[in-house]
């Protein structure tokens, strides 16, 4: 049953019609037992009053009690009033009939609410219903990851995801309590409302904690991209000092790195927000490029420094390996044409005894390894990138031989200490 009934008495008559009744008694004897018609009407009226109460707590069941008391009241009342003079009744009679003019209101008052909760428990039926539901769900999951906006760390591309659909989520959640408002009380609305009215409760709250949130975030990106551009200036001072390292570079591109995030997710969140500087976003792109130029130059120094590796094993297994790396980076990798194989030292020999926790035993063991590197040409104008190569050689099963190269992933950005100008690979 999507709605509760509504249980509307009926309307009880005064005797004779609605007016005081003479019957039975001399005319003009004085009425009698006023005291108590006056205290009966007294309670009729805190029925109604109850009834009232319920209304505005959306809870029409409650009047159903209230108008029963309501009626015991005034027949109560008219039995009293039976056989007084018209004109000692009159007062009581006019009372009781403004009483129930009020109880007429309320019963229309029950119909319009028992109309609005049979219109809102419908709404929680049928397709729409169930698409809103999975809506509910999706944005319960956004609200899970959307967080961390006022970390000193970078964004990362993950949360600029999230930030990219902001405004959307703003707009379902406002259409999602639109549709189901949050009503004071869930008796009037079936299983399936009361799931949807809670969740929807829920929804609200935690959209009202995360738009705190991006209003703090806004308030505070001035202050974050400050932290950005101070921790990478420092480390560019560091850089160019004379005991500069390369590493020093790399941690300065990393912060250049999250305040460009920051500049992108500031736009993504702060657009209408009251405390968004529009004049922000100019001026902190003209400070990272100062800084950026600066990094650009200094890894270019560095680059320009490095020296490959060297390629000295003259092993007679040599060429076999060079070939194996060569075949194993193709069959992964056929878009990044090799450049350079070099193995560098000599095959290093292990062996002995170590335990093994997870099998509770001894193992006996006995291999050597030789390292070396690829120079892969990955497209770019200037420069090739190094990528590991390691072979290892098991002695205990046949000198069996197993090379492995490092992997290449577009999202990593190459590290300065492993690019070479192409000119400088022979």
């Amino acid at each position: 049953m999507l709605v509760a009934q509504l249980r509307v008495p009926k309307v009880p008559k005064l005797p004779g019609g609605g007016g005081a009744s003479n019957s039975g008694t001399s005319a003009g004897s004085p009425l009698g037992g006023g005291g108590r018609v006056k205290a009966e009407l007294d309670q009729a009226e805190r029925a109604l009053d109850g009834c009232d109460r319920h209304l505005k707590r959306d809870n029409p069941d409650g009047c159903a009690s209230a108008h029963a008391k309501f009626d015991d009241s005034i027949a109560d009342a008219q039995k009293a009033i039976q056989g007084a003079t018209l004109g000692g009744a009159a007062q009581y009679v006019t009372r009781i009939n403004e009483l129930k003019a009020r109880r007429d209101q309320q019963f229309a008052a029950l119909k319009g609410a028992g109309d609005k909760n049979a219109a809102l428990s419908a709404t929680f039926t049928g397709e729409e219903a169930e698409k809103d539901r999975v809506a509910i769900e999706a944005l319960k999951s956004f609200y899970q990851d959307f967080h961390g906006l006022t970390s000193t760390a970078a964004p990362g591309e993950p949360l600029l995801a999230l930030a990219g659909q902001w405004s959307r989520v703003e707009l379902e959640v406002q259409r999602l309590l639109a549709k189901y408002p949050v009503v004071k009380s869930r008796q009037n609305i079936d299983p399936a409302g009361h799931e949807m009215v809670t969740a929807v409760r829920l929804l609200d709250s935690d959209h009202k904690q995360r738009v705190a949130e991006v209003g703090k975030a806004v308030a505070e990106m001035p202050r974050l991209l400050k932290f950005d551009l101070d921790q990478a200036r420092q480390r560019l001072d560091r850089a160019e000092s004379a005991d500069g390292k390369p590493g020093d570079g790399v941690l300065a591109g990393g912060f250049l790195e999250g305040a460009g995030q920051r500049l992108k997710l500031y736009a993504l969140i702060g657009q209408g927000h009251a405390k968004f500087d529009p004049q922000l976003e100019p001026s902190t792109r003209a400070e990272l490029k100062q800084a950026s130029d600066r990094l650009d130059k200094f890894l270019e120094r560095v680059i320009a420094e490095n020296s490959l590796p060297a390629d000295n094993y003259a092993g007679p297994d040599a060429a076999a390996l060079k070939e194996t790396a060569r075949q194993t980076w193709t069959r992964n990798y056929p878009q990044f044409r090799i450049v350079k194989i070099g193995i560098t030292g000599e095959w290093h020999r292990t062996k002995g005894w170590k335990w093994e926790d997870h099998r509770s035993a001894w193992y006996k063991f006995d291999s050597s390894r030789l390292n070396g590197y690829l120079i892969v040409d990955t497209g770019h104008p200037k420069y090739v990138y190094i990528r590991s190569m390691s072979n290892y050689k098991d002695h205990l099963n046949g000198d069996r031989v197993e090379t492995s190269v490092g992997i290449w992933d577009p999202a990593d950005k190459p590290h300065p200490g492993g690019t070479y100008l192409r000119e400088k690979v022979k």
